[in-house]
């Protein structure tokens, strides 16, 4: 075995073996924490993943669709005689949706 190094001499073998188990420990402790973190992020991932199945089953209501996409669902071209782009009636249908 190699001779003890500085800190070892100047702590004393005793206190060297205490600091030791402590930090020994600690690192335990710190990969239960991340193993733990691991396992939650894992967990959320898949409640994630079903919670998006659930939503895109459902569909997305007229009422919740963002306003440009309502507008892109509207149709804009009627073919009534009279009915052109800027006539009374066009007027009508954008105020209305």
């Amino acid at each position: 075995m190699s001779a003890p190094s500085r800190s070892q001499s100047a702590m004393g073998s005793e206190d060297y073996f205490d600091w030791r188990k402590s930090m020994e420990r600690r690192q335990q402790e710190s990969e239960r924490q991340v193993q733990a973190l691991l396992q939650k992020t894992r967990r959320l991932r898949k409640e994630n993943k079903v919670l998006r199945i659930q939503v895109s089953s459902l569909g997305t209501p007229r009422s919740r669709q963002p306003r440009s996409r309502m507008k892109a669902l509207t149709p804009l071209v009627s073919h009534k005689k009279g009915d052109a782009i800027g006539g009374p009636s066009y007027r009508m249908r954008c105020a209305q949706g």
